[in-house]
């Protein structure tokens, strides 16, 4: 598989934004341009957010130039080979380790697909 990118959007908790942003994905979608695009729960410095996973090539056409991660702090990138990073707003990125999966909450933070029952964390 490709690289994968993992993210939130500004203002995430506001449901108008949220349909405004999945419509735009979902017509994507239809079209045939966005192939992989999933939804998850994410656990990162110490709370909860709505998350989103898709390629890595379908994040930069598609959902960066929308402007709904601008005040994000940062990206999870998911190589397809190598280790994960965070990619910073100011592009810095932070090296951090590899993808595993589990079947059980983990203590810090991870990522949960509800569609899947298994969480992802890098260590």
């Amino acid at each position: 598989m490709s690289s994968l990118v993992i993210f939130s959007i500004d203002k995430a908790h506001d449901l108008h934004t949220m349909a405004k942003f999945l419509r735009w994905i979902d017509t994507q979608r239809a079209l045939g341009k966005i192939t992989y695009f999933k939804l998850a729960v994410g656990f990162y410095e110490g709370k909860y957010e709505s998350s989103f996973v898709c390629l890595e090539k379908d994040f930069k056409e598609y959902v960066e130039p929308l402007g709904y991660v601008k005040e994000q702090k940062s990206f999870l990138y998911i190589p397809s080979e190598g280790e994960c990073y965070l990619k910073l707003q100011d592009g810095t990125e932070v090296m951090l380790g590899t993808v595993k999966i589990r079947m059980y909450p983990p203590r810090n933070a991870f990522t949960y697909f509800p569609d899947d029952g298994v969480y992802w964390v890098v260590e």
